[in-house]
């Protein structure tokens, strides 16, 4: 897999974060194998989801983020079918924070 390709991806999902939250992540990388592309998204938490954390509403922030992620997957998915020429067939998303 071109490097470059998955290198634009990681960027374009940093933006994505950014732009949605107000914050992006510390890092984002995305690698591929030949049957599943992931994006490892690390040190992103926003000021807002860090102050329900805190106050151990981890349940509202899972909630919100679910929201906003599932609408970026939509947006990421186009992206990736154009630079990589792939489908996803079932995207999935996992956080730990």
């Amino acid at each position: 897999m071109n490097n470059d390709k998955l290198n634009e991806i990681s960027s374009y999902m940093s933006k994505l974060l950014r732009k949605s939250f107000g914050r992006g992540p510390k890092s984002c990388q995305a690698v591929m194998s030949d049957q599943f592309l992931v994006i490892y998204v690390r040190g992103f938490i926003s000021p807002m989801e860090e102050v329900l954390m805190e106050q151990g509403q981890e349940v509202q922030v899972e909630k919100a983020r679910s929201a906003v992620i599932n609408h970026l997957i939509d947006e990421l998915t186009g992206v990736i079918q154009v630079s990589l020429g792939i489908e996803l067939e079932e995207p999935y998303d996992d956080w730990n924070f």
